[in-house]
């Protein structure tokens, strides 16, 4: 198989398909903080691996596979935009250039530098954990 981007589905139909489903729930919802659309995530990871279990040994609809994805890969733009509106833009062109720099030197790892805290950060989030992955 050719690299994902160049698969003609994904290039002509996944990502309009995408923005369309993200536009459609920022329209209905608003722009979400974080902690809702990670929970929305992992609903719909779990609706998206019912699907498979289902397609593959319940005689399910294989299409539902793809709406599944479509469904999460619509929340994981969310998310995207949600982080970049939480954390301001600086944070966000960070992310971008990292990811370049990633894509320049054919990296494969996630090397992605973690966002720093914009003034508004709460001291603890719940659980005891801090901005950056400390626990205290």
């Amino acid at each position: 198989m050719d690299s994902i981007e160049n698969h003609p589905m994904i290039r002509a139909s996944y990502p309009t398909w995408l923005t369309r489903r993200a536009n459609r729930n920022i329209e209905k919802w608003g722009v979400q903080d974080l902690e809702t659309l990670g929970l929305a995530v992992a609903e719909e990871c779990g609706e998206l691996c019912q699907a498979i279990l289902q397609a593959r040994h319940e005689g399910g609809d294989p299409a539902a596979i793809a709406r599944e994805a479509i469904d999460l890969g619509a929340l994981c733009l969310q998310v995207l935009l949600a982080n970049a509106e939480t954390n301001g833009p600086a944070n966000f062109a960070r992310f971008i250039a990292s990811m370049a720099e990633e894509a320049e030197r054919g990296d494969e790892r996630r090397a992605v530098a973690r966002p720093s805290p914009s003034p508004g950060w709460p001291s603890g989030l719940p659980g005891g954990t801090k901005p950056g992955g400390q626990h205290g």
